[in-house]
């Protein structure tokens, strides 16, 4: 199983790609420094490879940024309750900045079927992060790839819970913090996180 933990949680500060930093358990690192680094970190005895995405990105000038400091991805939050929000007009202009190769992901939390349609008509979404209590059923249905955020209070039970999104590209461990679904910079213990298979 594969599954990638959110410990980038800093924010971009400003347009330059040195200023992008990022909070990860290594310490603070700008994201330019952090692409440098091969994109491989031994954690744990084994070597894993790590795919850098940005979340929350508003502007066309920050999701620029992210991708020339060497972000793999961008994400776009779609859930009411995120200070992040975008609008589908303003998610089409920063969609559209976007170099080539740019994974651009759809960040959604409990959404109904109508509003993932209205994302997925309206933008070049090449990822979904589900964020929120959807079930298989629901994941699996856009026949889109897909991770799955998972709590990390959910660690003792990662294996099972795992198990019931066979299609998902991977997981997301996120600490839940003052009733945020995630991106709030509060870490987590991973020691509670099972080594990886």
């Amino acid at each position: 199983a594969v599954f990638a933990i959110d410990y980038l949680s800093g924010a971009i500060r400003s347009a330059s790609a040195s200023s992008v930093e990022l909070i990860t358990p290594w310490g603070r690192l700008s994201l330019s420094r952090f692409a440098t680094l091969q994109r491989v970190i031994w954690h744990r005895g084994g070597c894993v490879s790590v795919q850098v995405k940005i979340c929350g990105i508003t502007r066309e000038i920050d999701a620029l940024a992210a991708a020339n400091a060497g972000a793999d991805a961008i994400g776009l939050i779609f859930w009411s309750g995120s200070k992040r929000r975008v609008s589908l007009e303003k998610a089409a202009d920063i969609c559209a900045a976007l170099p080539p190769l740019v994974t651009v992901t759809a960040l959604m939390v409990d959404p109904t079927a109508s509003e993932v349609e209205a994302v997925l008509e309206a933008l070049p979404i090449n990822l979904i992060q589900w964020h929120g209590k959807e079930g298989p059923e629901f994941c699996e249905q856009w026949r889109m790839p897909y991770v799955k955020a998972l709590p990390s209070s959910a660690c003792g039970e990662l294996e099972s819970v795992m198990a019931n999104y066979p299609s998902a590209r991977g997981f997301l461990l996120d600490a839940v913090a003052n009733g945020q679904f995630g991106g709030t910079g509060h870490p987590f213990d991973w020691d509670v996180v099972p080594a990886a298979r």
